[in-house]
């Protein structure tokens, strides 16, 4: 009856793994997000006010 018993522990192996790949490659993109972001409302802060230093900004 049983062909294959490894079929389904391949498959869920696959899943769990595209799943961590997906997942890292999401935080990724959001560390880089918030990173721009940052840099930007550096350079905005500096524009709007000349005569004070930026704020700092500290990592969430």
């Amino acid at each position: 009856m049983r062909k294959n018993p490894n079929r389904l522990t391949d498959a869920l192996s696959t899943a769990e793994i595209s799943t961590k790949t997906s997942f890292s490659f999401r935080h990724t993109l959001s560390v880089e997000h918030n990173y721009q972001n940052e840099q930007e409302d550096a350079q905005n802060s500096l524009r709007h006010r000349p005569g004070k230093p930026p704020p700092l900004t500290t990592g969430a």
